[in-house]
């Protein structure tokens, strides 16, 4: 126990310094006391306590089993404390300060209540519990700031550590109080943060403080209820479900794609419009196999039938064509003599390709078994191919008016029918919702 030492006053003497190394102490405690130097290294102590004045006071590799209390009435100029790879249950600095320097010490709780004037660098620390600022304040320059968000992420921030017993009608009062303290806090770290550029940092502890805003909405609807509370409670919660209040443009897409895909996929149950999915289709196609197996017709017969019938249908738009071939635009004739051959071309070619296929000149009856297993393999095929083909176009047509209706351009060829049609205002109103999100989020992080 040191209590009322001081320094000589005598300039020709050298100022008292104390420096303790390799030492272990139950308790250490130095009341009222004034020194140029007090350093611990590696040393061990149960407890200390510590009120000094005009003191460098400082622990290296130095560790405690209790608490550990620094206090100072008054600012002076050589008032600093430096810990360096320090461990401390619990660390309080309270009182007047020039420079304050913890790094790369372990706490459960660091406590402070000071005036910091000149520079504060807390950094590089594991802090397991809490970090309460108390009536703090920390020197006005940001730039001489160094407190990482990473020791005090996960709503560690607290204020008041001075435990006091409260009147029943006192009690509603002080919790209002800490919460503004709290909230002031929290805006004095998110300016250091923004100040030094660290938008990481900022945005983390943005992100914290709107949800202890959005817990303390939580509360005070409980006890008390109110329209204007919930509504804003529960508006808190979707910007933080989808975008985290605004600092996070990536989950606003990615809940965008998850709700085009997630109607999409509505739609391919409850589909718009009639595809070759639909059972009349579908009927149609097993019917014409049906007559097949059981007529004399040959499949190559029945399509270059089919095949002729769609080039007299376009031999008659040629003859039409060469009608007006003297009365029509230049643009007319561009377009429409390609579009003619282009066509002829194309039926042509599937009329000589299909008499050539041995397996399309004759009939089901006169095939033999292996033909007819061949034969039945293709159709298979072609059945699998066709419902493939189906389905891919149905989904397409399900993700395109998914996402016509999410960002409210209109329909287009593809209108909502039936269910989609109520469900389509539904994902319209969503999708307002989740892209006026993702523009602020946007434009926020662009100010940023």
């Amino acid at each position: 126990l040191f209590e009322f030492c001081t320094s000589p006053d005598d300039h020709h003497i050298n100022p008292v310094s104390f420096v303790i190394q390799e030492c272990k102490f139950v308790d250490f405690e130095m009341l009222n006391c004034e020194c140029s130097n007090l350093d611990f290294e590696n040393c061990e102590l149960n407890k200390g306590r510590f009120l000094i004045e005009n003191t460098v006071i400082k622990f290296q590799d130095t560790k405690f089993k209790e608490p550990l209390i620094i206090e100072n009435d008054r600012e002076t100029d050589n008032q600093i404390i430096y810990i360096e790879s320090a461990v401390i249950p619990e660390l309080q600095i309270i009182g007047d300060y020039k420079r304050v320097k913890i790094r790369n010490s372990k706490f459960d709780e660091l406590k402070i209540s000071a005036d910091i004037t000149l520079e504060v660098n807390i950094a590089n620390n594991v802090i397991t519990k809490a970090v309460y600022l108390q009536h703090t304040a920390l020197p006005q320059i940001s730039a001489n700031i160094k407190f990482y968000w990473s020791q005090i992420a996960g709503y560690k921030l607290r204020t008041d550590f001075e435990e006091e017993d409260s009147k029943v009608g006192e009690e509603e009062s002080n919790e209002l109080e800490e919460n503004e303290e709290l909230n002031s806090n929290y805006q004095c770290l998110l300016k250091i943060y923004k100040d030094r550029g660290d938008l990481e940092s900022a945005n983390a502890c943005f992100v914290e403080l709107k949800r202890v805003e959005t817990e303390e909405l939580k509360h005070r609807y409980s006890h008390k209820p109110d329209v204007d509370i919930f509504i804003r409670y529960q508006l808190n919660l979707f910007l933080d479900t989808f975008c985290e209040f605004g600092t996070n443009t990536v989950k606003s897409i990615l809940y965008s794609i998850y709700v085009i895909l997630i109607f999409g996929f509505i739609y391919i149950i409850f589909p718009s419009e009639e595809d070759g999915l639909y059972s009349k289709n579908v009927f149609k196609n097993i019917h014409q196999l049906g007559e097949y197996f059981s007529s004399d017709v040959a499949i190559a017969e029945k399509t270059v039938e089919t095949k002729n019938e769609e080039i007299a249908e376009l031999q008659k738009v040629q003859s039409h064509y060469k009608e007006v071939h003297d009365k029509s635009s230049v643009g007319f004739k561009i377009v429409g003599f390609p579009f003619y051959v282009s066509n002829m071309f194309y039926y042509k070619f599937n009329i000589w390709l299909i008499k050539r296929n041995k397996y399309l000149k004759g009939n089901w009856k006169s095939y033999t078994s292996l033909a007819k297993l061949r034969i039945g393999f293709l159709i298979y095929v072609y059945f699998f191919l066709y419902f493939l083909c189906a389905f891919m176009l149905r989904i397409i047509n399900a993700v395109a008016l998914s996402l016509n209706a999410f960002i409210t351009l209109g329909y287009g060829e593809i209108s909502a029918k039936g269910i989609a049609r109520y469900l389509a205002v539904i994902e319209g109103f969503l999708g307002w919702f989740l892209l006026s999100i993702f523009s602020v989020s946007l434009l926020s992080q662009i100010l940023q």
